[in-house]
């Protein structure tokens, strides 16, 4: 039987540690990444799921390239409402998503949409 972990936050920062080190990578890409990885498990868990399509650097990963260059965000293709104000709505209800404490927390009050045109050819927000 697992003993329970009276400081979840020092744990998961420790297991973090050691991971940086068994995969020589440096802390901070592996806690950004962790962080990613429960963002998108609170994105799996949450009502928004099924609208959107995980691409972008993090597909990388998900295929298993060796030598990829580390990424900071996430990026969807969506069939969901583009307006700044509806994307803006689904983060925050994806922060506020409940799962086993993983010692993050994320602020859905911290949320702020903004346009961005990546071509000519289509509209995002971030």
């Amino acid at each position: 039987m697992k003993k329970d972990i009276k400081n979840i936050r020092a744990s998961i920062r420790a297991k973090i540690q050691n991971k940086a080190k068994e995969t020589n990578r440096p802390f901070a890409e592996v806690l950004q990444y962790f962080g990613i990885e429960r963002f998108l498990y609170r994105f799996s868990c949450s009502e928004y799921a099924n609208k959107f399509i995980l691409k972008g650097a993090l597909m990388f990963i998900v295929w298993h390239v060796p030598e990829r260059r580390s990424t900071l965000d996430i990026d969807f293709l969506a069939r969901f409402n583009n307006h700044i104000t509806s994307i803006e709505k689904m983060i925050k209800d994806v922060c506020r998503t409940e799962v086993v404490p993983d010692g993050l927390v994320f602020d859905p009050e911290t949320v702020k949409g903004q346009r961005i045109k990546e071509d000519a050819d289509y509209e995002g927000v971030r």
